[in-house]
């Protein structure tokens, strides 16, 4: 009885999970859905061509360049706001 209980508490404290990244868009940086009057995009400002982005397993790489295509003028105010912790997609960023 005592080798079943200790079998029973082992395995009921041994219970795992295994979680896997899906994205549904591939495309992880989204527009704005509601954006500040005058504000830009991710792709307005930046050029995105060479960047790679890889997903593996439950991380997702990020490699090469991002070049910027946005004018900027040194009295221009730049603002962004992220948020990678979204349950329903990676990040919503806005310029």
């Amino acid at each position: 009885m005592r080798t079943l209980m200790l079998f029973v508490f082992g395995f009921a404290s041994s219970w795992a999970a295994d979680y896997e990244l899906l994205l549904e868009d591939p495309d992880i940086f989204s527009p704005c859905t509601e954006p500040p009057p005058g504000s830009i995009g991710f792709h307005d400002a930046f050029d995105i061509g060479d960047l790679v982005v890889d997903q593996d397993m439950d991380i997702i790489h990020l490699s090469e360049s991002v070049t910027s295509i946005w004018d900027v003028e040194p009295t221009d105010r730049i603002s962004v706001c992220n948020n990678a912790l979204q349950p329903r997609q990676l990040g919503t960023d806005c310029i």
